[in-house]
């Protein structure tokens, strides 16, 4: 945007707090694509007004574009990175990265900064760990973001329904209360991860240690199998009736080849009767 200062761009402190939801989530564990659905369920428009996707949060490591690795939001300003041009056939830009490093210019604008040096740091080392390890394989990128502890994903607020995730260090909270605020939620309490896991555990023997609980298991595990009889029964009495009619078969070949042996010159008769005739 326009700035008096003469340099072409300023905050926009709505979009702005967008970004720093978007760190944050990251820097909490959740992947680009599932930042992008969330966006897009609650309505917050892409930087350019439609829908997100995890492309644009997350970029492309050579060119060093996306959000996540945009220097801009802390304080860093460089031109030249990327060139770009216009595909006439689709009318789609197309970005490549800069072919020499002399020909990129970096600057600095403090006043734009709307990151922290440490949350930049936490988010940079992620993706960059990614790229290492999966750059130029064909393994889909389904390891870097798949939930690294036990109740990631499964926890809910017991005030609002929402997500119960890590929103520290080691610590679990509700999710909507901190990307949200107190509007949405107000329960600002949290619990360490280890304590959570290990009250969800006992929760669970204690649960499941229980006789009303072993006989509940055990109707349910008969219900099963009661139903998978049900359904192989009509399979089973078409191989049955097959069967039967196998063993009518073989019996009768049998009783066949008895008779051959108690009648053995029928049998010489009859080898004789189809043997070919001798040339003349």
């Amino acid at each position: 945007m326009p700035c008096e200062k003469g340099l072409n761009r300023e905050v926009d402190t709505e979009a702005a707090e967008v970004v720093r939801r978007i760190f944050r989530d990251y820097a909490a564990g959740l992947s680009p694509r599932k930042i992008a659905a969330t966006l897009n369920v609650e309505g917050v428009p892409s930087p350019s007004g439609g829908k997100w996707n995890d492309a644009t949060i997350r970029g492309n490591a050579k060119k060093r574009d996306g959000m996540l690795r945009n220097e801009a939001y802390v304080a860093g300003i460089v031109y030249g990175r990327n060139s770009f041009s216009y595909d006439p056939d689709t009318g789609n830009r197309i970005s490549r990265p800069a072919s020499e490093e002399h020909h990129i210019m970096f600057g600095e604008a403090p006043e734009l900064a709307i990151i922290e040096d440490d949350l930049w740091n936490a988010v940079q080392d992620r993706p960059e760990r990614t790229h290492a390890t999966y750059a130029g394989k064909t393994a889909p990128l389904n390891d870097s973001h798949r939930a690294r502890y036990l109740l990631n994903g499964i926890v809910k607020c017991g005030c609002c329904g929402g997500g119960f995730t890590l929103v520290g260090k080691e610590r679990y909270g509700c999710y909507r209360h901190k990307t949200r605020g107190s509007q949405e939620c107000d329960n600002r309490r949290t619990i360490t991860r280890d304590k959570l896991e290990a009250r969800v555990l006992a929760r669970l023997r204690s649960g499941l240690m229980t006789a009303e609980f072993a006989e509940q298991f055990a109707g349910e595990v008969a219900r099963i199998m009661g139903a998978r009889a049900s359904a192989v029964a009509p399979a089973r009495k078409a191989l049955e009736s097959k069967l039967a009619k196998l063993e009518t078969a073989i019996e009768r070949l049998l009783d066949r080849l008895e008779r051959g042996k108690t009648h053995p010159m029928r049998s010489s008769h009859a080898s004789r009767a189809v043997r070919p005739s001798a040339p003349h």
